[in-house]
């Protein structure tokens, strides 16, 4: 195995210390850039960008909640525990706020990333933003994991649910459900998926039904 290499660098992040409640949450902008959100004993957050090249660090604005995920394009969404930001690129100012179910996981872009879905488990339906015009629609989805693109078309896998769903440019149903595997954690690995195996465990008072390893 390569030897691996840490290096530890010191930020100044414009926020006093004894003001920052729990440790900042990241998520990744760009090749060299991440944000990071600064939980100050509140529900709004505090929003930062790091230059990971130069260790430089650019204030932004106020969020609401702390940082769960983002996705980069002539304005940057973020996603909140709380809320769904459009925030400007330039300056990193809160120019929309959008109010979605609390504690949504992560951003899954479906159609050349055209739409994000704002996945989180144990949903049979999902909140799928449209980045061209900013509008919320709710999706017949279970939790997506991944999409996978052919043209003005789309298949949206859901290892939670155990399925796959083909939807249009539109999303609309296309297909009818394909049956998967249960799993956990799917990644994209070059022309692969990975993923963990998983069961259905049913216990006392566990509502819905989870997998589990």
């Amino acid at each position: 195995m390569p030897s691996i290499t840490f290096a530890e660098r010191e930020l100044e992040l414009f926020e006093p210390f004894e003001h920052i409640a729990y440790p900042p949450d990241l998520a990744k902008i760009g090749p060299s850039a991440v944000l990071l959100s600064l939980d100050t004993r509140g529900v709004p957050s505090k929003l930062r960008r790091v230059d990971v090249r130069t260790g430089e660090v650019q204030k932004g604005g106020t969020i609401r909640g702390c940082l769960r995920d983002a996705w980069p394009g002539k304005d940057l969404w973020v996603l909140t525990t709380y809320a769904l930001h459009r925030v400007a690129n330039a300056d990193l100012s809160v120019k929309e706020t959008l109010k979605v179910p609390h504690f949504l996981h992560r951003l899954v872009p479906l159609l050349s990333a055209r739409f994000l879905a704002l996945s989180q488990i144990e949903r049979k339906r999902t909140p799928v933003l449209s980045q061209s015009d900013g509008a919320l629609q709710v999706v017949t989805m279970p939790t997506p994991d991944i999409s996978m693109d052919h043209g003005d078309s789309c298949t949206v896998l859901s290892f939670w649910a155990g399925e796959a769903r083909g939807f249009d440019g539109n999303l609309e149903p296309t297909r009818k459900l394909r049956e998967l595997p249960l799993g956990l954690t799917p990644i994209w690995f070059g022309g692969e998926i990975l993923f963990l195996r998983a069961t259905r465990e049913i216990a006392r008072n566990v509502s819905p039904v989870q997998p589990g390893q």
